[in-house]
Formats: structure tokens, C-alpha cells, sequence
């Protein structure tokens, strides 16, 4: 999100980050964004994410990937092919999370 521009009126209208989230704010900022209309891409970078110890998503990850899906289940609709892959993919990242070492999915 760092290299993500959004007018203000399209802000305003989505009502802003939810609070409520912890890991998942931008997350649900982008799918409320995505029913207003399509974004502009650049092929150009302009940030970068970093991977450390403490940031949030790295201590967190149990927590982080569960608050993802409950964003992702929010925004699916009631489609029942789109539900199950969101299921689908779930699954198997919380199996791939598993795996890693010292992986505890529950905890992060």
C-alpha cells in the first residue's frame, strides 16, 4: 500500500479502514475500492516490502492469515464457486503455514 494512490472523494466513499482490522485494514480498503471501478496500474516501482522480525505481518502470521480470509469471506458475495475457492485457498495456505518451521498457524 505504500505505493498506492487513491483520490479522496473514492476514500471518502468507502468509509475509510475499518478499524475492526488489525492485518487486513488495506486489504479491505482495496476490495471496497475494486466495486467502484478498475485501478490504474504502472509498470514502474515504487516501494518495496520488507520481511522482518517485528513487523506485524511476520509476528503474526496465524492471526494475519485468518484475518485475511474473514476480509476475503466479507467481500465474496454469495456465489458458491467463488466461496468454495476462497475456502479452497485458505486451506491450503493454512496447510502450507503448517508446514513451515516453527509454523503454528493458531498463533502466528
Amino acid at each position: 500500500h505504500a505505493a498506492t494512490f487513491v483520490r479522496r472523494p473514492a476514500f471518502e466513499r468507502t468509509g475509510g479502514f475499518d478499524p475492526q482490522y488489525r492485518c487486513a485494514m488495506d486489504y479491505d480498503m482495496w476490495l471496497k475500492l475494486a466495486k467502484m471501478g478498475d485501478p490504474i496500474q504502472l509498470d514502474d516501482y515504487l516501494a518495496a516490502f520488507r520481511f522482518h522480525k517485528g513487523s506485524l505481518s511476520s509476528v503474526n502470521v496465524g492471526s494475519c492469515h485468518h484475518e485475511d480470509f474473514r476480509v476475503r469471506w466479507k467481500h465474496a458475495g454469495r456465489n458458491p464457486l467463488e466461496l468454495a475457492e476462497h475456502l479452497a485457498r485458505y486451506a491450503v495456505r493454512t496447510a502450507r503455514l503448517a508446514l513451515k518451521p516453527g509454523g503454528n498457524v493458531a498463533n502466528g
